[in-house]
């Protein structure tokens, strides 16, 4: 939370916050928003939906998002995501050692890229 009084940010609970801001509903509607980021970025990698291509790369489309994990020729995998309806993909330069670990990156991507 960021506060007038306080150059950095602080740490504190929803009820902490909510006495801060003086806005209890705000709080708590922040922290249910964090908490169900945080619950979907986990269950991400295990998501019905993700197949892998003939060509043998991981992918998943959902909600207008396309998401693509490709094994590069030095062996890390690299995530391109695009919206269903855009042309090309946006590839990420970094390189991930497993699929695994590219999933988890890749959720950001979606977030991003999905209509709220």
């Amino acid at each position: 939370m960021a506060h007038a009084l306080h150059d950095k940010q602080l740490n504190c609970g929803c009820v902490c916050a909510s006495y801060m801001s003086g806005d209890a509903l705000a709080t708590e509607t922040r922290e249910r928003k964090m908490r169900s980021k945080a619950l979907r970025r986990q269950k991400f990698p295990k998501r019905k939906g993700w197949k892998i291509s003939a060509r043998g790369n991981t992918q998943i489309k959902a909600d207008g998002v396309h998401i693509v994990i490709a094994k590069r020729q030095d062996g890390l995998h690299c995530i391109g995501s695009k919206r269903v309806w855009d042309k090309d993909y946006i590839w990420d330069r970094r390189g991930f050692t497993s699929v695994d670990e590219a999933k988890l990156e890749a959720f950001e991507k979606y977030e991003k890229l999905r209509p709220v």
